[in-house]
């Protein structure tokens, strides 16, 4: 796949916000994980306490995750994250938050149950995102969406 297709704004930054958890986050995660397991199995639910195990651990393991330095571009037939492109033919719309800081680009691709793309914007003036896009995806106002909100208030 060429991944440069005449490249129209380029940034990199880190792939998300890191937020350091100290050694009570994973004691907390743990502990409500082992709760709840032993809870299932108390009463019988096998299958439901292997569910919450997993989950358990995935979490333990996206929470002690660090970011990456990842580059973005824009280019004419899409947004570039790291070597894939997202054409625009596969993108509804974007948006940009400015009440946070740093600002937000969040891409909303086709399809019902795509979850939004959120890429962090660094330095770049968003006036200059919406300059790139215009005519080529619409800027729609969006929320955040409710697992983006949980996601935040447990710190993953």
């Amino acid at each position: 796949m060429e991944i440069d297709s005449e490249i129209l704004l380029e940034w990199s930054d880190l792939e998300f916000d890191y937020r350091p958890k100290s050694t009570y986050w994973f004691q907390k995660v743990l502990g409500a994980g082992v709760i709840v397991v032993i809870i299932s199995i108390l009463l019988g639910n096998i299958l439901f306490a292997v569910f919450i195990g997993i989950g358990t651990f995935v979490l333990l393991m996206i929470g002690s995750q660090k970011p990456k330095h990842e580059s973005y571009a824009i280019t004419k037939r899409g947004i570039r994250i790291g070597e894939k492109i997202h054409v625009f033919s596969t993108l509804e719309s974007f948006w940009i938050r400015e009440e946070e800081k740093p600002y937000k680009f969040v891409i909303k691709a086709r399809g019902t149950f795509s979850p939004p793309i959120i890429l962090p914007l660094g330095v770049i003036d968003p006036d200059e995102i919406r300059e790139h896009l215009q005519g080529r995806l619409r800027e729609t106002p969006r929320d955040k969406e409710l697992l983006e909100s949980i996601s935040e208030y447990i710190g993953i």
